[in-house]
């Protein structure tokens, strides 16, 4: 009653903006937009808090691609209004996708508008380990799902462990470790874009702290000395009081379970 009768009273010529069905909404459908421009009697101006992270989300990294916008929005619908993170130039990753929705919803595609952004905003020298950081920071309204390369393949490690060969599954370590190695490299050398590597250098640095978790947990498994055990105590402690989130729905729970397994 009330978004109608605000419709009836405006002049047509006013713009309305909605969030979409939730403050910071997952999914933007067609049928909910054509319901609501129907009712405010003109087609709705989407403010998207998408990549904000304000408030509850300080600690989270929004730099994955825009995702789960219907590709017929723009038939209910004036236009997107991205509301940014207060990190401009970080914000620049997420804006690039957006705007590639925006120019052609109907064949945009998110990976590869992601892997476009990432090489304008990263640099095409450091882009692609650069992709190994962020794939680990994709959490969002979003994304709800954290890590999803790290996650199929620590789940292809604990397989073999169980189940499988137990070198092959010090292998399968291995090889996550080497590529999480790349991108903390990455870092310590400096990116091209020092403007970028300032602003997320808080999840760069806990980055850099679960990849040594898992290096000490790697060495564990191939000689269990007692120094390793009070190490990884010792870090993983400071790892749980680091409340910045980046790939901690996955490594946080499985170092956990190791910690509590051995001792």
């Amino acid at each position: 009653y009330y978004i109608s009768r605000l419709g009836d009273g405006l002049d047509p010529r006013i713009e309305i903006f909605w969030t979409g069905p939730e403050i910071c909404s997952r999914i933007l459908s067609l049928d909910d937009t054509s319901l609501l421009s129907r009712q405010i009697h003109r087609p709705v101006l989407f403010w998207d808090n998408y990549p904000v992270n304000d408030l509850e989300m300080a600690q989270e990294l929004h730099i994955g691609p825009y995702r789960e916008r219907d590709i017929h929005l723009f038939r209910a619908s004036s236009g997107v209004v991205a509301n940014g993170m207060e990190h401009p130039e970080s914000s620049r990753i997420a804006f690039h996708t957006i705007g590639a929705y925006l120019w052609s919803a109907e064949n945009y595609d998110p990976e590869n508008a992601w892997n476009i952004a990432l090489q304008n905003v990263v640099g095409s020298k450091d882009w692609e380990v650069f992709r190994i950081f962020a794939d680990n920071s994709r959490y969002s309204c979003l994304y709800p799902k954290e890590s999803p390369d790290l996650a199929a393949k620590l789940h292809q490690f604990e397989f073999e462990k169980k189940y499988g060969d137990s070198d092959k599954a010090l292998l399968v370590l291995k090889g996550i470790l080497t590529e999480l190695q790349k991108a903390v490299d990455l870092f310590e050398r400096g990116l091209e874009n020092k403007i970028l590597q300032k602003e997320i250098s808080p999840w760069t640095q806990k980055f850099s702290k679960g990849t040594k978790l898992l290096t000490i947990i790697y060495s564990i498994l191939q000689k269990p000395e007692k120094f390793l055990f009070e190490e990884l105590s010792v870090l993983f402690s400071e790892y749980q009081s680091d409340k910045i989130k980046i790939f901690a729905d996955v490594i946080y729970p499985r170092i956990q379970d190791f910690i509590d397994s051995n001792s």
